[in-house]
C-alpha cells in the first residue's frame, strides 16, 4: 500500500511528512483505517506515536506537530504503519530514522 521508495531513511522531525499510498483495487479503504507512526519493534497497536485517518485520499500528510511525542530520536527507528478499522495490518514502511 506505501510507495516504499518515497520514504527517506532519514527525516527532519521540523518539516511535514508526505506519505503516498498505492490504490489497490482489491483493497477497500474505510474511513476509519488510519496510518500510524510506530517505533521499531512496537507490540500493540497503542505504540503509535502520531496517526492519521486513511480517509479516501491518496496522499497523507503528517504534519511535524505531530512528531514531539517521539521519544529518543535520532537513536530509534521509526515506521508508518497501515491498519484497517478492524484492526488489521496490512502494510509497514521500511524503518526509518529523523535526524
Amino acid at each position: 500500500l506505501f510507495r516504499s521508495e518515497e520514504i527517506p531513511r532519514w527525516h527532519d522531525p521540523t518539516k511535514d511528512f508526505e506519505l503516498h499510498l498505492k490504490p489497490s483495487s482489491s483493497q477497500k479503504r474505510s474511513s476509519r483505517d488510519w496510518i500510524g507512526l510506530f517505533p521499531v519493534g512496537w507490540k500493540s497497536l497503542k505504540d503509535y506515536a502520531a496517526y492519521v485517518w486513511v480517509r479516501t485520499y491518496s496522499v497523507l500528510y503528517f504534519v511535524a506537530s505531530a512528531f514531539p511525542r517521539i521519544e529518543n530520536a535520532p537513536t530509534a527507528s521509526f515506521q508508518f504503519v497501515y491498519v484497517t478499522s478492524s484492526g488489521e495490518v496490512l502494510d509497514a514502511t521500511p524503518p526509518f530514522q529523523f535526524l
